[in-house]
């Protein structure tokens, strides 16, 4: 599937290009919601702006980031690509950036994502559960996840 859609974004790429004189394939930002950014950026000379940015500016959350003694997140799934920038990226690198531990909530956890010295992850959901029956239980499994996190700041984990 993801194939298919790389073919069908660079041929609507290669379209732009031809009708509009803009080689928008290589745009940061272009790919993003099926090419949306691109064609807007093309067709309406639009400025594609990251969103997490806009929304990080908006919430003031670097100074709320500064001014905690710990900021807690929470993303579906934690992969390899949570810290390429996504909301999570931005999150860690501005917690890092004034020195501040982060805690992920995570829905599922990908094999290979580990605690460092800045941040720990704790898994929502147990292991391979039916998405289903993860959300139908969602508020028995957070509510263990925020024992968990109250267990390791109490010094008990």
């Amino acid at each position: 599937e993801v194939k298919i859609l790389e073919g069908a974004l660079s041929h609507y790429a290669g379209i732009i290009k031809t009708a509009m004189g803009k080689d928008v394939s290589c745009m940061s930002g272009g790919g993003a919601a099926g090419g949306a950014g691109a064609g807007m950026a093309a067709f309406l000379d639009a400025e594609i702006k990251s969103g997490i940015e806009m929304l990080a500016e908006h919430l003031k959350l670097e100074e709320k980031i500064s001014s905690s003694d710990l900021v807690i997140s929470g993303e579906g799934r934690v992969d390899s690509q949570s810290f390429s920038g996504k909301t999570l990226s931005h999150v860690v690198k501005t917690a890092a950036e004034h020195e501040k531990t982060v805690v992920v909530f995570a829905g599922k956890l990908e094999e290979g994502i580990k605690d460092n010295k800045n941040m720990v992850f704790i898994k929502i959901t147990p292991f391979k559960m039916d998405p289903a029956e993860a959300v139908k239980n969602a508020p028995a499994y957070l509510t263990r996840a925020a024992r968990k996190l109250g267990d390791l700041l109490s010094g008990k984990f």
